[in-house]
This record gives C-alpha cells, structure tokens and sequence, in this order.
C-alpha cells in the first residue's frame, strides 16, 4: 500500500509543474508561477495529503490536457492533439466528473487546430488524433464483463438533470469557501482557531483574485479569460451530473479557478510589483 501511496503522491505534485508551464504559456513566468501558488493553497491541497487514490490524479491530468492543448496550439502537430485526447481520458479515468476537459479539446481542435495534415482536412485530422488518445485508455474496458455503455446510461438516468444547473453557485462557494474550511476542520482539530484563520485568509486570497480575474477577463487578458471559461464549463458540468456533489467530485473545478485566482494577482502583480512576493509569502505562511 505504501508503493501505490507513493506514486498517488508523486502523480498529484506534478499539477505544480505542469501549472507552472502551462500558465508560462498562457500568460508569461509570473501567471504560471502564480497558478502553482494558488493550486498549493492549504485548503484545496490538504485534502489531497490525507487520501490517496486516483481522485489524486485528477488536478495533475486535468492541466496536463490543458497544457498538450496550447503546446498544439502554439506548434500545431498531431502529436499533440493526440497527447492532449490521452491527458483527457487519464482525467475521466481518474475521475468521470473531470469528463468536461475533453470536450475542451475537442473545442479548441475545432476552433484551432493549426497545419497539421497535409491530404486531410485539418480540424478532422485534429478530432481524430484527440479522438484517438481518447480512446486508448478506454480499450481495456471492451473486454470487461460489464458494458462501459449500459453502466454510463444508468448513471446518467438517475442522477443528471436540467435542475440541477441551479446548485451552481452553491457549488462554487463551496469551493472558494466552505470546502477550504471544512476541509482545514479535517485536517487539525474542528475547535482550533488556527485551521479557521489559515481558511479564511486563502478563501479571501483567492476571492480577491478571482474578482480582479474577472476584471482581466473582460479586458482580454487571455489567462483570465481561459480561467473564467473553463471554471464556468467545469462548474456546469459538476453541477449537472448529479444533484449532490462529494468533495472528489470537485477536484477538476480546482485549477480553473485557481488559474482565474493567479491571473488576477498577477492583473494586481503588474501594477504593483511587490504583490508577486507578497501573495505567495502570504499562502507559504499560512
């Protein structure tokens, strides 16, 4: 057990790196390292170093999809599309409700996949390598004695529904609020002033930075406009498939936000440059 551990650990530290690069390309070194900071936050991290399975993979697949996506879209190649439909499908793996990131892929191969076939057209030959990444991980699954179809409709049927679109918001403060302080709760003991302070000072970190993201987004900052499309998407997408959501079933929400949070210290960072130190200083200290 301690083995699998291990490599559950290992696998969920690699969402910092993979952050750190993805971010770079989005919006420079400082979005990127500014992302890691906000993934690391106690209170959405915590929960992570007292379970270990393959929830633990999710935040790390989830912005290793993201980052196979701008890699094709900065050098568009095959490869990569192809990398980005494995990413995909290693998320879903690790968890149904991080199904939303492929849908991201499929978008972005459509809307721009780039030069990447020569005798075929473009944004089929994109949909066809994602596609095929995709479904790579899914071949063992046609040999199980149980059919991957029938048990996905059954799921759907008695938990997706229209209404459950209205939990949303509640989903969404969850994650910016009471999930980081339940979780702290958890962690130290529930009648300590400690977890509730370091809880309180992050929820008001990131809502702080998600506000000022928001403000980016609608300048055309494209970090942020990534940020607030994605937690959007993936806020929607948990809510819908089924009307109560666990607190592995919010994983994949995590770094969207978190890139909206970064992209947003980074709007206040470029104003006035001692922020870069000052809010990772802060999350460390806490």
């Amino acid at each position: 057990w301690f083995a699998a551990a291990m490599e559950a650990v290992l696998v969920g530290a690699r969402q910092f790196p993979l952050a750190y690069a993805a971010g770079k390309r989005l919006g420079g070194r400082q979005v990127g390292l500014l992302w890691a900071v906000a993934l690391a936050m106690p209170g959405w991290a915590s929960f992570e170093t007292v379970g270990f399975t393959s929830i633990n993979a999710v935040r790390t697949a989830a912005i290793a999809t993201l980052y196979c996506v701008l890699r094709a879209r900065d050098t568009p190649h095959l490869r990569w599309w192809f990398a980005a439909g494995l990413a995909a499908s290693a998320a879903t793996h690790a968890h149904p409700s991080c199904a939303w990131i492929f849908l991201v892929v499929l978008f972005a191969a459509w809307r721009a996949p780039g030069r990447i076939a020569a005798h075929l057209n473009d944004r089929a030959a994109a949909w066809l390598a994602a596609g095929a990444g995709f479904a790579l991980l899914f071949v063992p699954t046609l040999f199980a004695g149980i059919s991957l179809i029938d048990t996905t409709r059954a799921v759907a049927d008695s938990n997706v529904a229209l209404a459950n679109l209205s939990r949303i918001a509640a989903l969404l403060r969850s994650i910016v609020w009471t999930g980081p302080h339940a979780i702290m709760s958890a962690v130290f003991a529930p009648d300590m002033a400690f977890p509730r302070n370091v809880a309180t000072v992050c929820a008001l970190l990131a809502i702080v930075g998600a506000l000022r993201g928001l403000i980016a987004a609608l300048g055309g900052d494209r970090a942020a406009r990534w940020g607030f499309a994605l937690t959007t998407l993936a806020l929607a997408f948990v809510a819908l498939i089924r009307p109560v959501t666990p607190v592995y079933m919010a994983y994949s929400i995590v770094p969207p936000f978190a890139l909206l949070v970064a992209s947003g210290w980074n709007a206040f960072a470029r104003r006035h440059g001692a922020m870069l130190f000052v809010l990772p200083a802060l999350a460390a200290a806490t």
